[in-house]
């Protein structure tokens, strides 16, 4: 789930659109027509709560989600960032924080184009968006610099920056999901 939630969140992102939810333990049921179920609405709460909800871009995790996260080691709980408030969500920049130029090898993903179309994204909305959408565009640039930026391999983002409008367009991962064939 975890792999699927950071996926969607990174190719999202690389259209300059921003995701927030929550992501938590329970029952569901799903079909073509209905979703609904304990998880559901748990997530629900989770992500609008007006004072501990998810007010920037971010997936926010449920404390029992976290426990089983941590259960597993440092190597899972890496794929999570805490925002301050002691609450912690799946970390949506963990694939441009760890990424590094060498070496380079058969099947690598380039990450410099979609690092500079996101920093690009940032910058313009720093300089463009007003009010609560502002605020998001702040958050996202301190998450960007303190957990890419800080590493040296990708620039800073702030709003004096000019878009260096270079990216050749979105690398989008992609992930298939088989289930079993059912003839007749």
């Amino acid at each position: 789930m975890t792999a699927s939630i950071d996926m969607l969140t990174f190719n999202l992102l690389q259209h300059d659109v921003l995701v927030r939810g929550g992501f938590t333990v329970g029952n569901a049921h799903h079909d073509k027509d209905f979703v609904f179920g304990t998880a559901l609405n748990r997530a629900y709460v989770l992500e609008s709560d007006r004072d501990a909800g998810a007010r920037h871009p971010m997936v926010l995790c449920s404390p029992e989600v976290m426990d089983d996260v941590k259960g597993y080691g440092e190597s899972c709980l890496a794929c999570f960032q805490q925002d301050g408030q002691e609450r912690w969500f799946l970390h949506f920049l963990m694939r441009f924080s760890r990424y590094t130029h060498e070496p380079i090898y058969a099947g690598k993903v380039i990450m410099d184009d979609p690092a500079q179309r996101v920093r690009d994204f940032i910058c313009r909305r720093l300089r463009e968006d007003k009010g609560s959408v502002l605020e998001k565009a702040q958050w996202l640039a301190d998450y960007w610099n303190r957990t890419v930026a800080s590493l040296g391999v990708f620039a800073e983002v702030d709003a004096s920056i000019e878009p260096a409008n270079t990216s050749r367009g979105p690398t989008i991962m992609v992930r298939r999901i088989f289930g079993s064939a059912v003839s007749g």
